[in-house]
């Protein structure tokens, strides 16, 4: 059985609708949440194919404490229209490579630079103590993320020395690059 979390990566967020897009794989469930309404209701889901459900249909009791909250489904109906409408997994792809490559061509060579890597719009940046060790910096990390949020960039702790890069999908290339530069003033102003 195969089960994927596209919690974080579907919606567009790594360069096609669903990140499973990606390795061409048929899972038997998924799971959905954060993107599937943009923000703008809390809702979740989970998909399971027929061939698994089916034998069981008979045994399930249909129970919820909290379900079936219309505001919730409509905003999901809504953005998942508007993501089939715009391709925005097109534009999400286009402005990952971009990121991608500003950010490599700015901190590649950083002696505190590990590895770059992601794909669409969602990226990390692994720190390290020691290049030839691969040491991981998880002091720094922690800090650059504080250092990032003062100059007004959120970015997200990952552990293991690495940050998250996650920009709203709309986000245009140019605001793109002006986080960077508040990303590499950042990490200048704590070496």
């Amino acid at each position: 059985m195969l089960i994927l979390d596209e919690v974080g990566t579907g919606f567009s967020r790594c360069g096609k609708l669903f990140g499973l897009e990606l390795d061409n794989v048929v899972p038997d469930i998924v799971t959905f949440a954060k993107g599937i309404s943009n923000g703008a209701a809390a809702i979740g889901a989970c998909v399971v194919n027929s061939r698994v459900v089916e034998p069981v249909i008979p045994s399930i009791r249909l129970v919820s404490t909290f379900g079936w909250t219309p505001v919730a489904c409509a905003a999901a109906k809504k953005v998942l229209e508007i993501h089939l409408r715009d391709k925005v997994w097109e534009q999400a792809a286009e402005k990952g490579i971009f990121l991608m490559n500003i950010l490599k061509e700015q901190l590649s060579d950083h002696p505190k630079v590990g590895n770059i890597r992601g794909i669409g719009m969602e990226i990390a940046v692994t720190f390290l103590k020691d290049k030839n060790a691969k040491t991981p910096d998880e002091d720094f990390a922690k800090q650059l993320v504080a250092r990032s949020f003062e100059k007004g960039l959120h970015i997200v702790h990952g552990g293991d020395g690495n940050i998250q890069i996650m920009p709203p999908l709309t986000t245009s290339q140019e605001v793109l690059k002006q986080g960077v530069d508040m990303l590499v003033e950042s990490i200048q102003s704590l070496i």
